[in-house]
């Protein structure tokens, strides 16, 4: 199953310098929009493959930290610590159009709990 979330993810390392309420705002949305399109009843162990898609890539460090509200509400929704291993995360992007910015969650189980 994948879903298709519209959202613009910003790099929270090399910041755009925004207020700390700018920025709280932007990732408890994100953390809201991740765990209210999340499906209920996902069984565990679950793979979950985030895909960043937008006009220009980040670094590896970049793109897992910028993932980091969506990750929290989609372990909030399926009931588990994000840092458990009943759920592995992975994470890649793709180029997307001019001003085109997502995130495409697939969900899939598995049998793997090892970190």
């Amino acid at each position: 199953m994948t879903l298709r979330l519209p959202i613009k993810l910003h790099n929270p390392l090399n910041g755009d310098r925004e207020h700390w309420t700018a920025v709280a705002k932007r990732r408890k949305n994100e953390r809201g929009l991740a765990w209210l399109c999340t499906p209920s009843g996902l069984k565990t162990p679950i793979t979950v493959t985030l895909t960043r898609v937008a006009p220009r890539l980040f670094d590896d460090d970049n793109l897992g930290a910028a993932f980091k509200s969506v990750r929290d509400g989609i372990a909030d929704k399926i009931g588990v610590d994000d840092g458990s291993k009943q759920i592995k995360f992975k994470y890649a992007q793709r180029r997307g159009k001019v001003r085109e910015y997502a995130v495409e969650v697939e969900f899939a189980e598995t049998t793997d709990t090892t970190a």
